[in-house]
């Protein structure tokens, strides 16, 4: 019982915190600089741009409602309990930060330059719904719909959904604007928003597949377990020109620990034959996990 009630509080704070830096990124950062992201996150900006009056958090909320009541029938009820509770302290930290520059006590535009508002903001806004979805929560908006949307049709990946929909978003905003420019910085901090997200979520996906041939596979198999704390499976190869029998390695590494796994196949054996190359993704235990495609 204690263990789920700490679990929770940590979930809580990771909505909590993570609902933070998506607001101040969204205002201090995208709406001062006229950058919209995507998503509801940029129709929001552009009102607020049309009608100053209207509240950036509050169009936010708004908007989400009935994407809210979509994910309710369609979702799970935690996942949707958690993002309306994220949902709705995103909409409330954005007018606080509003209230606060309309009433003279704190002015929170961090930068007017258009470059860095991109890239910052970006990376900022990543980071947010990165740890609100490692809360077990998201931000709403298009995150929820390209879930509704792959729940019948899983041949559709996520990122390439909300990525459709923000550019029709990205694109409306160069009419709005009435300038190309904040458009096409929009689309940086869009890229930048999504492989942080990424890292937060996942990691560095960067990782060697090692396939190694040495009569001392044994000793290689046990420092690999025990050093770099990675699995080893053994292969049943043949040599073509021998026709004896041989085992062959197949493991995969972290980028960071590639040196360390090759220092030890090489003071192993200095005859052992290596292959290495690069994996873009791995799916399984101490990787991605594999309904990581559903987050």
């Amino acid at each position: 019982m204690k263990g789920k009630i700490r679990k929770t509080i940590i979930e809580l704070l990771a909505l909590l915190v993570g609902s933070a830096a998506y607001a101040s990124a969204l205002y201090c950062i995208m709406d001062k600089n006229h950058l919209a992201p995507g998503g509801i996150s940029g129709i929001s900006v552009m009102v607020h741009y049309i009608n100053p009056k209207i509240d950036v958090g509050t169009t936010y909320l708004v908007l989400n409602i009935p994407i809210l009541i979509l994910g309710f029938i369609c979702l799970s009820r935690k996942f949707m309990v958690y993002t309306l509770i994220s949902t709705g302290m995103v909409s409330g930290f954005s007018n606080l930060l509003s209230y606060l520059a309309e009433k003279e006590i704190w002015n929170p535009s961090l930068t007017d330059v258009p470059i860095l508002a991109a890239l910052y903001g970006g990376a900022a806004l990543g980071v947010g719904v990165g740890i609100v979805m490692r809360g077990g929560g998201s931000t709403g908006g298009t995150d929820i719909l390209a879930k509704v949307v792959r729940l019948k049709n899983k041949q559709f990946r996520t990122g390439p959904l909300i990525l459709c929909a923000d550019a029709v978003v990205i694109t409306a905003s160069a009419f709005v604007f009435r300038d190309i420019e904040t458009a096409l910085y929009a689309g940086v901090g869009a890229v930048v928003s999504a492989k942080i997200l990424d890292l937060v979520l996942y990691g560095s996906d960067e990782t060697k597949k090692l396939l190694i041939v040495s009569e001392h596979h044994e000793a290689i198999a046990q420092r690999f377990m025990k050093e770099l704390d990675t699995g080893v499976t053994y292969l049943d190869g043949r040599g073509a020109y021998t026709g004896e029998p041989r085992t062959v390695m197949l493991c995969m590494v972290k980028k960071h620990l590639f040196t360390k796994a090759r220092e030890i196949v090489t003071e192993e054996d200095k005859n052992a034959f290596l292959i290495i190359s690069s994996a873009s993704e791995v799916f399984g235990e101490g990787y991605k996990r594999h309904e990581s495609e559903d987050l």
